[in-house]
Formats: structure tokens, sequence, C-alpha cells
């Protein structure tokens, strides 16, 4: 019984450590941000004609590998209430996904989020750092 624990003292020591006998079955999610600064306007959810390209741009690269999977999280300024920001930020998001399910992204490879205004970037308290807090970021990961 002794023996026991102590293998398993030893066990989960290496496990937490990161010793060279313990490795993960699965290896660490391969991510990346493209971050999307002003693709819309103050209170709207429609993509600016100026900001295609770098959806297409996205597009192009999920639909040449099967594997990727994005989640598109909007985000608004301060402006306005937690509960409005919530869903406008949410539009945003839903608004660049039927963008890329336009452009042939499979719509189950992507996964949208609001984020409403509390995940800042820049200050609110000048139009220049709102206007980079109303952003729509895309994380692409391996599925």
């Amino acid at each position: 019984m002794r023996t026991a624990a102590v293998s398993m003292i030893g066990i989960v020591l290496c496990a937490t450590s990161g010793c060279s006998l313990w490795k993960p079955s699965v290896p660490a999610p391969t991510k990346e941000q493209i971050v999307l600064h002003g693709i819309v306007d103050f209170d709207k959810s429609n993509i600016r004609s100026d900001s295609v390209a770098l959806i297409e741009e996205a597009a192009a690269k999920l639909k040449e590998d099967g594997n990727l999977g994005v989640v598109v999280e909007g985000h608004s300024d301060s402006k306005g209430s937690p509960k409005y920001n919530q869903k406008l930020s949410l539009r945003r998001a839903e608004a660049v996904r039927d963008y890329l399910v336009r452009l042939g992204v499979d719509r189950g490879r992507i996964v949208v989020i609001g984020k409403g205004s509390g995940d800042p970037v820049a200050t609110s308290a000048t139009p220049e750092g709102r206007m980079q807090n109303r952003r729509v970021v895309l994380i692409v990961y391996k599925q």
C-alpha cells in the first residue's frame, strides 16, 4: 500500500513539474489572432468596405486548411449600456461569421462570441481609443 502511495505521489509530482517521463498525449493548441480594428463604425455592425480584404485573406487561410477553426470575437467601446454593447458586439461577430460563410468557410468551423466593452485594448477616454476598442478578433486554431 505504501509503495503504491509513493508511486502515485511521484507520478503526480512528475506530471505537475514537467519532468521528461511525463508527456501529455495532446499537444498544446496552435492559435493565431487576427485583429480587425476599424472594421465597423460607431454603433454599427456592418462591415466597412475597406475591411473586406482582411476578411477575404482570413477566409482563404481557413479554406486552405480544413483542420483550422476560428473563434470570432466581437468587441465594442464603452459608449452605451453594457447590455446594449453586449448585443452590438455579438452582431459584429455574426456579421464577420456570415461574411466568412459567404466566402465558402464551413459555418460549423466558426464560433461567435460577443464580448461587449469588457475587454478594451485602449482607453475609452479618447475617440481614437474608442475606435480601437470597436474591433473583431479572429482566433484561428487547429481543430
